[in-house]
């Protein structure tokens, strides 16, 4: 059961490696882009995992490209475009789609075109794909293409291609640790997978939580959609705080809750941690370094231990939530694949 799907897992730091491989140079994937998103907001776009990714990228983008990064659901850009946009103006939409086949988001990128002369850019995992076709450039990741239903390398691989086009705007340091990710995914694979089966098979949740700030919202959000998808089960992922804000009565023994804590969410996110545990939560924190205040109030405890920043270390949390979200499935006996 899930073979392709845990293949697939276990294949990001060799398919990351690729891709920068491929990304490097001037005559890479990502050099056609230079010309790209240098007035108005860049928006990112797609449906499903593809518009929790956006969430991710246009917050990296804002961060380091010096344009404003925005991300919609693909479905909104269709249905309520004067919600967003109003003529003229400027900007450039990067449609993210796996398949490239996904009709929202290519009426979406096909409506800022002609409405507004937008400029198009897709990535996808196949090259002769409807989306593509409309856009006026393309990276496609061919490498990161999957045979399993559920998107986990495809979706890490485009997030890392949207950092390194952030990074060539000037942040050097950034690709740098983009360059270290495959290398430190592989050893929190190695290390992590024994506890993330195990905790996955207690067999003691009913319901989840992931709660992330600024990128790491969309990585969240990400993860409560991979464990619905996967395990069949209720999740759901907010902004740290907002769980305080009516989630928390919901909140109960049978609850786990994941913590991606941040650089950026940290002073907040640790005064949030004892606030969990009084609900009676379980509380898993994945984190770059766990000092005593994170042990006190957590229980297990996964770190990267990376040394990289917010933004470089990003990539890593994925691996190991889809990790959870696979040996929950099994051990609730549902098909993976």
């Amino acid at each position: 059961m899930g073979q392709h799907t845990i293949d697939e897992i276990h294949s990001q730091p060799d398919i990351w490696r690729r891709t920068l491989e491929m990304m490097r140079g001037a005559a890479g994937p990502l050099a056609q882009l230079d010309g790209y998103g240098q007035r108005g907001p860049v928006l990112f776009t797609g449906c499903g995992s593809s518009y929790y990714l956006a969430l991710s990228a246009a917050a990296a983008w804002s961060r380091f490209a010096g344009v404003p990064g925005m991300a919609l659901s693909a479905t909104d850009v269709m249905m309520y475009p004067e919600c967003h946009f109003s003529a003229p103006m400027q900007g450039t939409v990067v449609a993210i789609s796996r398949s490239g086949k996904t009709i929202e988001t290519r009426d979406a990128i096909c409506h800022l075109k002609q409405i507004l002369a937008w400029q198009a850019i897709g990535i996808s995992c196949n090259a002769g794909s409807a989306i593509v076709g409309e856009c006026d450039a393309a990276v496609i990741l061919e490498d990161a293409a999957e045979k399993s239903r559920f998107t986990t390398r495809a979706f890490t691989t485009t997030l890392l291609t949207a950092l390194l086009w952030a990074a060539r705007r000037g942040l050097l340091e950034l690709e740098e640790e983009l360059r270290q990710a495959p290398d430190l995914a592989a050893r929190l694979i190695e290390r992590y997978e024994i506890d993330a089966r195990e905790l996955a098979q207690s067999g003691k949740f009913d319901q989840y939580i992931y709660l992330g700030q600024g990128p790491y919202f969309g990585l969240a959000s990400e993860a409560m959609l991979k464990t619905k998808e996967m395990a069949c089960t209720p999740a759901e992922a907010y902004h740290s705080q907002e769980i305080m804000h009516g989630p928390r009565y919901a909140v109960g023994a049978s609850t786990l809750i994941v913590v991606l804590l941040s650089d950026g969410g940290r002073k907040w996110q640790l005064e949030l941690l004892p606030k969990l545990k009084g609900f009676d939560a379980q509380v898993l924190v994945i984190c770059e370094q766990a000092g005593p205040e994170v042990r006190e109030h957590s229980d297990w405890v996964w770190e990267l231990r990376s040394g990289l920043s917010d933004y470089g270390r990003m990539l890593l949390v994925m691996p190991l939530v889809q990790l959870f979200a696979y040996y929950r499935a099994l051990a609730l006996g549902k098909t993976i694949d």
